[in-house]
């Protein structure tokens, strides 16, 4: 069994593939894109601590499209996005997605949206993965694109 690092790598290398396939207009317009072992980080502009990111967890079973927040001004940002929270819910259809304001033992804040019982680890799934992941990720930059442009 390959070593799950280098599987991780593969499965972003092959997911940018997807999405150039496809002709995704983020990897050029946000690009070049930042892959880890774990993540995908596609930067949506604003402060330097407001990234858009994907990523994985094999041990959970999920992969995941979040916009994350790091830097000193997360609880600023964070609150500028609970007051569009409506807003935000209503462009992205509704959809259940994690609210996580940054806090105590946290060192960042997030909204979320994941795809359980997705295993990363299960190339016979990728595809599968590959169009939920490029899809959401489609329609969460525009969006907060827009709303980190206010903050």
């Amino acid at each position: 069994m390959p070593d799950v690092v280098d599987r991780q790598m593969r499965y972003w290398d092959e997911f940018l593939t997807y999405m150039q396939r496809n002709g995704n207009e983020i990897a050029g317009a946000r690009g070049p894109y930042e892959s880890t072992s774990n993540e995908l980080l596609v930067n949506v502009g604003g402060g330097t601590g407001v990234v858009l990111r994907a990523w994985t967890d094999r041990r959970e079973g999920f992969v995941a499209v979040t916009l994350y927040l790091t830097d000193e001004g997360k609880y600023h940002t964070y609150g500028l996005l609970e007051e569009h929270r409506e807003d935000i819910d209503a462009v992205l259809g509704g959809e259940v997605m994690e609210w996580r304001p940054p806090g105590a033992g946290r060192p960042a804040g997030y909204v979320a949206i994941s795809k359980h019982n997705a295993d990363p680890t299960d190339e016979s799934d990728w595809g599968n993965q590959f169009a939920w992941l490029q899809e959401k990720l489609e329609r969460y930059s525009p969006t907060f694109s827009l709303i980190v442009k206010l903050i």
